[in-house]
């Protein structure tokens, strides 16, 4: 086995994990561009995609490893390609998230904005509701429309020649132009889930509370560690339940490097806003359990967020993600040691 990580990325992961798979005695090299890394039988490619300054040069640099025929890759092309893209999401997991539209041009938009009355197939606005461009981390381009009065502002900007500004400080003068993103804003959540999922085996959860300043959690600071599946708080919150939920949200759709985020709906369901990449961010979720699945349940291993990387490279070193992305049965849990 051979291991290539890739070390453009911001957080340095992909450095961590190279160190501790050389701490097991894995062959692993860095890497920057794609045509380093050989097309060898029994290679793994680990890459963490950028979410900021470098999203189009890390994603170019994926799809040129996709074309490779015998590496396998963590996380996969269909992830990477998800990665960051809300309309892709939408398309790919619908059923699972908020209801959400998706409008190309003004006429289609303001033909939904003004309608009088709401029956099942001519839906009209429930207010508030959430606007959002394609892409953007930590709640950035993400909008809390309360009125038909703003509904309208937004259509006029995005099908306008200009297209409507896009915050994004590492990228100045991005717009948002010739589509809207809308998704129902599901209320009384002050908090959502972060759920990491690595090869359908392992878990990761977090409590993360909304921002002061907006109704949402993405890039919230405020984050509670959940250690043990047996404490008051993750019995009252029903965490074992949320860790199901991104379980089968990942064995579904065959992800296998994946971090989910999760609120309720009105019925108490278990709702998918987004997908990330399955990391843990130091000093927020480092006091994390990992969790491994099993037939009677959720078990918690000896791993916490801060040891990710250690329990990433002995999966790599065992097959556990390849195992996971090939498995014949999809719902069939790894039970070996």
């Amino acid at each position: 086995m051979k291991v290539y990580c890739y070390i453009d990325d911001r957080g340095g992961w992909g450095e961590h994990l190279n160190s501790a798979l050389e701490g097991i005695g894995v062959d692993t090299r860095l890497f920057r561009q794609a045509d380093e890394v050989a097309d060898e039988e029994d290679s793994v490619v680990y890459m963490h995609l950028d979410h900021l300054q470098f999203r189009a040069r890390d994603k170019e640099v994926a799809e040129q490893l996709a074309l490779k025929k015998n590496i396998f890759m963590i996380p996969s092309i269909f992830e990477c390609r998800l990665y960051d893209d809300k309309y892709l999401q939408y398309q790919e997991f619908g059923p699972w998230m908020p209801t959400t539209r998706y409008f190309i041009s003004r006429k289609e938009a303001e033909t939904y904005l003004n309608r009088r009355r709401w029956v099942f197939w001519k839906p009209r606005p429930d207010y508030p509701f959430i606007s959002k461009s394609k892409e953007g981390a930590s709640s950035s381009n993400v909008r809390f429309i309360t009125n038909k009065e703003q509904a309208q502002e937004e259509i006029d900007k995005v099908f306008s020649e200009q297209g409507m500004p896009r915050l994004d400080r590492n990228n100045e003068g991005l717009v948002q132009k010739d589509y809207l993103l809308w998704q129902e804003f599901l209320q009384d959540n002050p908090n959502d889930w972060r759920v990491i999922i690595l090869g359908q085996k392992y878990g990761l959860i977090a409590k993360r509370y909304n921002r002061k300043d907006v109704p949402f959690a993405s890039g919230s600071s405020e984050w509670v560690p959940i250690c043990d599946l047996d404490s008051e708080m993750a019995i009252n919150e029903n965490v074992e339940q949320i860790l199901n939920s991104a379980f089968y949200f990942a064995v579904e759709f065959n992800l296998i490097f994946a971090g989910v985020d999760i609120i309720k709906d009105t019925k108490m369901n278990n709702v998918i806003l987004e997908l990330t990449q399955g990391w843990a961010w130091p000093g927020l979720t480092k006091e994390c359990s990992f969790f491994r699945i099993s037939p009677t349940g959720w078990k918690k291993t000896d791993f916490t967020g801060m040891e990710q990387f250690q329990l990433m490279a002995r999966m790599i070193q065992k097959g556990d993600f390849k195992k996971a992305f090939e498995r014949p049965s999809r719902y069939e849990i790894q039970c070996d040691d």
